[in-house]
């Protein structure tokens, strides 16, 4: 039987890639790569940073929309894409920022692969979110307090009592409309709890207060902590 393995590569540090990975990178010829533009693969760069070596690459394409029709059927495309490869190979990787089960696409194309009769191992990673609080000595939680990830691109309609609610939130997703989550967090009176971070782990990290950080100069990669 065929067998994929989904790889959390980190947010963005090679070194920060488990050695789990790192061993079966080294060993299977099939790099399943998500593309969603013509934009460099950050994935597949973390990868090429580790590994000194010639790689199969299959590009996925996953189109940044919230019309679930049109992506019902690129992750369609993308999981007979997967069968077809590994019709000539009995192993290959899909490669995925952080964690494969952390907003990842790997999610929504992992059930549709298991259907088509393919084996799969999750290899986790770690993620963004854990890389961020780290880099500023934040602790998430501890003791009985809660953490809410909010994936903020979808609004913030429930942030005042998920922030009353919650010790720590995690703003994901936040570059589509940071300067209306910004008003909304300046609305709560949240803005002295709230860091802005951006490639967390990677090259161009940046970790700034919310007042620091100009219009149309957020990353995709960004997040906003409340703590």
């Amino acid at each position: 039987m065929p067998k994929l393995y989904g790889i959390g590569v980190g947010p963005g540090d090679p070194e920060l890639m488990t050695l789990k990975a790192l061993k079966i990178l080294e060993r299977v010829e099939i790099l399943f790569v998500p593309k969603s533009g013509a934009g460099v693969c950050i994935a597949l760069d973390i990868v090429k940073k580790a590994i000194n070596k010639d790689f199969r690459i299959v590009k996925l394409y996953f189109p940044m929309t919230k019309d679930k029709r049109k992506l019902e059927e690129h992750w369609d495309i993308a999981s007979k894409a997967v069968e077809e490869a590994l019709k000539d190979s009995s192993e290959g990787a899909f490669i995925t920022l952080g964690d494969p089960l952390f907003y990842s696409t790997f999610s929504y194309l992992m059930p549709r692969i298991l259907d088509l009769g393919i084996d799969i191992e999750v290899i986790p990673g770690v993620t963004s979110i854990s890389s961020c609080s780290a880099s500023r000595r934040i602790t998430l939680v501890a003791g009985d307090e809660k953490l809410a990830v909010i994936p903020a691109a979808y609004g913030l309609e429930n942030l005042e009592h998920i922030a009353e609610e919650f010790d720590t939130v995690v703003l994901m997703k936040v570059s589509r409309n940071y300067n209306k989550i910004v008003d909304k967090i300046k609305e709560l009176g949240l803005e002295d709890r709230a860091l802005f971070m951006s490639r967390c782990g990677g090259e161009g990290f940046r970790a700034k207060r919310l007042e620091e950080i100009g219009e149309g100069n957020v990353d995709y990669l960004s997040m906003i902590i409340i703590r």
